[in-house]
């Protein structure tokens, strides 16, 4: 195979940290049964105050109302954004754009890691590991677009 880069090295890190900070404890059967592994639960976000929205039309319905970004103005994020974007900056969605039925997006607020830089196909996107909240347990790596993600600490 190859050695892995430090990206993967740091992606496992991350995963192992993050899986000894959930769990509790474990308790072997007494029957030669799987031994049991409690986590604990994670806190919810705080409520996000204000919703940004990218459509001005309130009653758009479509799954994705915004226009793709033209030439100058992507190449005005990406520069914008070529000082905070790199795996393992943490990063909380912003903006949204409105689901089938016009309510707002669940991810909104949410809080995650950058985990992978998108290719060059799609430089505008990113792979973002998202924060466990409540009783989630399996990790929520999101394709998300950079002009929805701001960066935090």
């Amino acid at each position: 195979m190859g050695t892995p880069s430090p990206e993967a090295l740091w992606r496992t890190k991350q995963r192992k940290t993050a899986a000894e900070r959930r769990h509790a404890g474990s308790q072997p059967d007494l029957f030669a049964g799987a031994t049991v592994h409690r986590q604990h639960r994670a806190r919810h976000p705080p409520k996000p105050t204000i919703l940004t929205r990218n459509s001005d039309d309130p009653h758009a319905w479509c799954r994705s109302v915004r226009a793709k970004l033209d030439p100058e103005t992507q190449a005005a994020l990406l520069a914008s954004a070529a000082n905070w974007l790199r795996v393992g900056q943490r990063v909380q969605i912003v903006t949204t754009a409105r689901t089938i039925d016009g309510t707002d997006e669940k991810r909104f607020g949410r809080v995650g890691v950058i985990w992978r830089i998108a290719s060059s196909v799609f430089p505008e996107w990113t792979y973002v590991n998202l924060d466990l909240i409540g009783a989630e347990r399996t990790e929520k790596v999101e394709f998300l677009e950079i002009r929805d993600l701001e960066p935090i600490e």
